[in-house]
Formats: structure tokens, sequence, C-alpha cells
């Protein structure tokens, strides 16, 4: 039977290791650099104006990722409006048509405790549902608008 040596891993042979990997990074780069500046003035111009495109592509995708997480906040606004209204219809046992939709203002929902006033109140909103009862899917279909400082939902003014 062969005993096996474990080998023992120093400090030094990591730190020589990620020296040696760094100089070959360094030096792939610096060879790229190289090789990028030996090719004709026309074609770096266009390369510089292609990574410039590029650059403003990823910028256009970074901010419009942020404000999706901004527009989080008013979309759960509009959820609570409409899960208010739904429990609202249903204890009132309203059934109120596709052609005369009842339009619920968010004071009625406060007042019959079936919404809190600090979302509200703190983004400085103001807004309605708009719902009916759909016969062929058996269920209400509502929808919320809302108008706060800085958020407007789409075809708010419609209903207004």
């Amino acid at each position: 039977m062969v005993k096996r040596r474990k080998k023992k891993i120093s400090f030094k042979k990591i730190r020589k290791f990620f020296v040696e990997l760094w100089k070959k990074v360094k030096g792939w780069f610096v060879y790229l650099i190289k090789q990028f500046l030996n090719l004709p003035k026309k074609i770096r111009y266009i390369i510089y104006v292609w990574s410039i495109v590029v650059l403003l592509i990823v910028i256009i995708i970074v901010a419009s990722s942020t404000n999706n997480k901004y527009l989080s906040k008013y979309e759960q606004i509009e959820e609570d409006i409409n899960y208010a209204t739904s429990v609202y219809v249903r204890e009132k046992a309203l059934y109120p048509l596709q052609e005369n939709k009842l339009k619920l203002d968010i004071n009625v929902l406060i007042d019959e405790n079936l919404m809190y006033d600090d979302d509200i109140k703190e983004n400085k909103c103001e807004g309605f549902s708009v719902s009916y009862y759909d016969d062929k899917k058996e269920d209400y279909v509502i929808n919320s608008y809302i108008n706060c400082k800085n958020y407007t939902t789409r075809e708010y003014s419609d209903y207004k």
C-alpha cells in the first residue's frame, strides 16, 4: 500500500500563482493595446464610435431597470386599491355592468376602513378605481388609477 503525501499549499505558492497570473493578464492587455494602435486610423475611429454606442445602450438599459424599481411602490398602491375595491363590492353585493361601471374614490375606501391612508398621504396621491362585473368570467374586473406627485397611471385622465 502506497501512502500519498498531502501537498502543502503555502501562502507563498498562492501569492506566486496570482503574481504570475497578473503578469500574464497585464501582458495580454498590453499586446491588445499595441495591436489596436497598429490598426489604421479610420478603423480605430469606427471602433470608438461603436464603443460609445454600446456604452449608451448599456446606460439606457440600467436606467430603465432602476426606473422600474421606482414604480413598484406605486404599483403596490394600485394593487391595494384593487383589493379594497374587490372587498367593497363583494360586501355591498354590487354588480355594476360593463356599460355602467362603478367609479369608487379612494376616500370612500379609506372611510370604510378597507385601506390605510399612510401610503396615499405620504406620496400625495389621489385616485379611484373603476369596476364592473363580467358575466362571462363570473368575476369582477377592477382597474385602479392614481395621480401622485411623481406618478400618474396611464388612462387616469380618461376616467377623471
